[in-house]
C-alpha cells in the first residue's frame, strides 16, 4: 500500500471519528480509541481478503425413505360408546 493510500485512509478515518463523536456526544478523550477503530476498519476494506481454509462438510448420511405422497388415511369418526 501506498503512501498516498495510507493517508487518504488517515484523513477518512479522522473524518468518521469525528463525525461519530460528534453524533454520539462522546467526550475528546475518546477520539484516539474512535480513530483508531475506524482506521483498522478501513484499512481491513483495502487488504485484500486472507485465504481462509474452508470448512470441511460432513459426509452425506444415509438417504432417510421419502414419506409417501397422497392423502394420508382417514380416522374413524363414528362415536364410540
Amino acid at each position: 500500500m501506498s503512501i498516498s493510500e495510507r493517508a487518504d485512509i488517515h484523513r477518512m478515518a479522522t473524518k468518521i471519528a469525528l463525525s461519530y463523536a460528534r453524533s454520539h456526544n462522546e467526550t475528546f478523550d475518546a477520539f484516539p480509541q474512535l480513530f483508531r477503530t475506524a482506521y483498522h476498519g478501513l484499512l481491513s476494506c483495502a487488504e485484500p481478503p486472507r485465504e481462509a481454509a474452508a470448512p470441511q462438510r460432513k459426509a452425506p448420511g444415509p438417504a432417510k425413505p421419502a414419506a409417501p405422497r397422497g392423502r394420508p388415511p382417514r380416522r374413524d369418526r363414528r362415536r364410540r360408546g
